[in-house]
């Protein structure tokens, strides 16, 4: 039921659990344009905040900065593209 709470649409609690946060994020990045400035207003984070979240995105191999872009953009990898597509399986099945 916990799980259920965390990736439901309307959340209990004001607070997001980690993965919704991550769906965020990846979301976000998928759609282009995603420097650290945009990606922080867009998923409510402070800065620190996004630093862990990248950093941990990044190790986890669900994102990467793009590397055809000067200012450094953050992309989606298939990894991330899976985890998003897994994420809303789950939120459905979830919802049922």
């Amino acid at each position: 039921m916990r799980l259920h709470r965390a990736l439901s649409a309307e959340p209990k609690s004001p607070r997001r659990s980690r993965l919704e946060i991550m769906h965020s994020i990846l979301s976000l990045c998928q759609q282009g344009k995603a420097g650290k400035t945009h990606i922080m207003y867009h998923s409510d984070l402070s800065w620190r905040q996004l630093q862990k979240y990248l950093e941990t995105l990044t190790a986890m191999g669900l994102l990467e900065v793009n590397p055809h872009s000067y200012a450094g953009l953050y992309a989606v990898t298939e990894k991330g593209k899976r985890f998003l597509e897994e994420f809303q399986n789950l939120k459905k099945l979830l919802e049922e």
